[in-house]
């Protein structure tokens, strides 16, 4: 059996949603599996503008649902529409 990547595996499942929407991930499995700075996580969760998390504890966690629709809320078709958006971003 080829070697297939955990995140393909489950793009293979569901192509529109990750297999455990509810799992919370730490900021570095975000930024591995998203590619979303955790230094950008780290200053969105202080100002604004980034996904929801949750704490636990002192632990800051970031639901793969939220992480997805914050994701899907920031898609534009150009950059002239995100420009007519940045106070959003």
């Amino acid at each position: 059996m080829p070697f297939t990547s955990k995140k393909l595996q489950l793009q293979q499942e569901n192509p529109q949603r990750s297999a455990n929407p509810w799992r919370l991930l730490s900021r570095n499995e975000v930024e591995a599996t998203y590619g979303i700075a955790k230094r950008f996580l780290e200053i969105a969760a202080c100002k604004g503008g980034g996904p929801d998390f949750v704490k636990v504890g002192r632990l800051t966690r970031y639901r793969v649902q939220d992480i997805e629709d914050w994701i899907d809320k920031h898609r534009y078709p150009s950059t002239s529409a995100a420009a007519g958006n940045k106070d959003q971003i």
